[in-house]
């Protein structure tokens, strides 16, 4: 449980919501996710979520951003925001992005998820340059989990394109998703990837190993954003992570939700 004197308050970067249809265990009833973020903001101080929807990633990107913007919609407090996934439509007519990132910022989207490997499109500059265009003139940030960028399954995370995609699309906010990858042999590469980027950023849950995220706040705190990798993670461990550690109050509060917020904040649109 998080201290009782803590004023830290969280902001969850990652939370899944709806039906997981191959672990059903870690599925997460729509009706049931008033009730669960009521629960966290008691227990663990969490204020604001972004969601994605199981729907989006394991049915239909469109289908599931809709019944994600239906929940958007319900919300009346405005403390849930959504996570948007890149559709295939978009790849027939790249001219409907820019209508379509309006349309779902206006409806609680704040960052989009893309899915390579899952959903079989390309995320190179090459390749997605004119999404990225978009994203980089919005300042719209995206998030992408390791496993998708691990094109042979062996731990073999193509990290350049990452620093290619950051390196020309400056205003773009890169959000690094650790999924379940958490060894230790990817210090190396996030160490440099943050020394060589202003606009790379790493969520916190897959960084449980000795001192990982007190090192990387050593070199920027600023790089750090809390997630609880919900349902696939104990909120408890991920929140303890952060208020266990060995970071000062300041730091804590910018992984906690101040550098999240100040992302979120400087979208243009």
């Amino acid at each position: 449980m998080v201290r009782e004197s803590s004023t830290i308050k969280f902001f969850d970067s990652n939370f899944w919501v709806g039906e997981n249809v191959f672990f059903e265990r870690f599925s997460v009833k729509e009706e049931n996710l008033e009730k669960i973020l009521m629960h966290r903001k008691n227990q663990f101080n969490i204020n604001e979520t972004l969601v994605n929807h199981f729907s989006s990633f394991f049915y239909h990107p469109v289908e599931g951003n809709n019944i994600l913007a239906n929940i958007l919609n319900r919300n009346v407090k405005k403390n849930v925001f959504g996570i948007l996934f890149l559709e295939q439509d978009f790849f027939l007519n790249p001219r409907s992005f820019k209508k379509v990132i309006l349309k779902r910022h206006s409806s609680g989207f704040k960052v989009l998820r893309l899915c390579p490997k899952s959903h079989k499109y390309p995320y190179e500059v090459s390749l997605l340059e004119k999404f990225y265009e978009i994203l980089n003139y919005y300042k719209f940030p995206i998030i992408i989990n390791l496993e998708e960028i691990d094109i042979t399954g062996d731990k073999t995370i193509e990290w350049t394109n990452l620093l290619k995609i950051s390196k020309k699309f400056k205003k773009i906010p890169i959000i690094i998703d650790g999924g379940n990858s958490k060894e230790l042999q990817f210090n190396s590469f996030i160490f440099l990837l943050i020394q060589n980027s202003t606009n790379i950023y790493f969520n916190t849950h897959n960084l449980f190993a000795m001192n990982q995220i007190e090192e990387i706040s050593k070199m920027d705190p600023k790089r750090l954003i809390f997630d609880s990798y919900f349902p696939y993670y104990d909120t408890y461990l991920s929140i303890e992570r952060i208020m266990n550690s060995d970071l000062n109050e300041d730091d804590k509060r910018k992984i906690a939700s101040l550098n999240i917020l100040r992302i979120l904040s400087e979208i243009e649109i």
